[in-house]
């Protein structure tokens, strides 16, 4: 079934992609989430988008219906006193996962959402460093989280890679022999190469719980989801607030974006929703 991007701005404007005739369609709602620090994932089992984030009057949790935003107001939610966080979906345990931290002197923290409330996770034995991108690994069923050790400030760059696997119950770390040398970038599960992809300043990369796999060296500034309708990763690029929408298979293109669509938003989040016509 095909499906529609949501594309998340400073602004957090919702802006649907229609893949088809490459179209951008913003939706102006009249009520719509005001949050700039926020992640944003598929919920598969209740068919709606999940934005979650540090907003205006706390921690605030938002869903997509493909018309309209809500507000959930749960019994539970994650303290205000979070950085930037990463969200993906657990296919396996049917939660959204939200991690975010250790960031300047800001606490690690994962959650876990249900539809209803959210649940707080351990972060023992998580990475501690800058969280890269962070995508649910639906062949082996872990949550995979790339993190990079920094030595001074950006653009300095990493030191050190490490990547963190949640198996639902606990953390492993595991720092590869050849790792991407990414300071910031975005991730997704490519179901084709059943591998989870690493898209970021020093290119794209797959993952295969051991080591990565190079595909392109070309610099990535952007988001990148998965686009089930044409068996491709997309990639958003962002930088002087425009965006393209590029579009490539690692199976048959394994180092080539194919330039698609150009618009004037700056991407915070991405998600392809795949409920959607």
């Amino acid at each position: 079934m095909d499906g529609k991007y949501l594309f998340a701005t400073a602004l957090v404007l919702v802006v649907p992609v229609v893949a088809q005739t490459n179209i951008w369609q913003v939706r102006n709602v009249p009520l719509q989430p005001d949050i700039q620090l926020a992640a944003m994932s598929y919920d598969a089992a209740r068919q709606e988008v999940v934005l979650a984030g540090r907003g205006s009057v706390g921690f605030e949790t938002w869903v997509w219906d493909g018309s309209m935003w809500a507000v959930r107001n749960p019994s539970t939610s994650p303290t205000s006193n979070v950085w930037v966080g990463q969200m993906a979906y657990d296919a396996v345990r049917q939660e959204t996962l939200y991690v975010s931290g250790p960031f300047f002197g800001w606490p690690a923290t994962m959650w876990a959402w249900d539809g209803l409330t959210w649940a707080q996770r351990s972060v023992v034995g998580m990475p501690n460093g800058n969280h890269v991108g962070m995508a649910f690994d639906a062949w082996r069923a872990r949550l995979v989280l790339l993190c990079a050790q920094v030595s001074g400030s950006p653009p300095g760059g990493p030191t050190t890679v490490l990547v963190g696997e949640w198996n639902g119950t606990s953390w492993a770390t595991v720092v590869p022999a050849a790792g991407s040398s990414a300071y910031s970038g975005s991730a997704d599960y490519d179901p084709i190469i059943q591998k989870v992809v690493f898209a970021g300043a020093g290119g794209t990369a797959s993952w295969d719980g051991a080591a990565f796999g190079v595909l392109s060296t070309v610099p990535s500034s952007g988001r990148i989801a998965f686009h089930s309708g044409n068996g491709a990763l997309t990639r958003f690029d962002s930088g002087d607030y425009t965006s393209e929408f590029l579009s490539g298979s690692w199976v048959q293109s394994p180092i080539a974006w194919t330039c698609c669509l150009q618009g004037s938003f700056v991407a915070r989040a991405v998600v392809y929703d795949a409920a959607r016509n």
